[in-house]
């Protein structure tokens, strides 16, 4: 299993990826990461930010039809469950 650390800098080369194909997607990959490296840096960001890109993120899993890449949506779904499991050790 990847690390927090991973999975953010994989969201961040997903960004690179899709700036100037998807800025939709663009936006939600650089959010994510941020978020992570937040809560890694054991500043957690408000609940608004972190509620907001794990609806785009989920979002993104389930319904948007560019991502029929499945490695992609992959990725997506594990920094969803990784903002997830951040989120809930930051509230114990």
């Amino acid at each position: 299993m990847a690390s927090p650390a991973q999975v953010a800098n994989d969201l961040d080369i997903r960004a690179k990826f899709w700036r100037g194909r998807d800025g939709g997607i663009e936006g939600t990959c650089r959010t994510g990461a941020r978020v992570i490296r937040c809560y890694l840096d054991e500043v957690p960001p408000d609940g608004r930010t972190t509620a907001g890109v794990l609806t785009r993120l989920y979002r993104l899993v389930d319904t948007y039809p560019v991502l029929s890449n499945p490695d992609l949506k992959a990725s997506l779904a594990r920094a969803a469950q990784t903002i997830s499991d951040l989120r809930m050790e930051a509230s114990a």
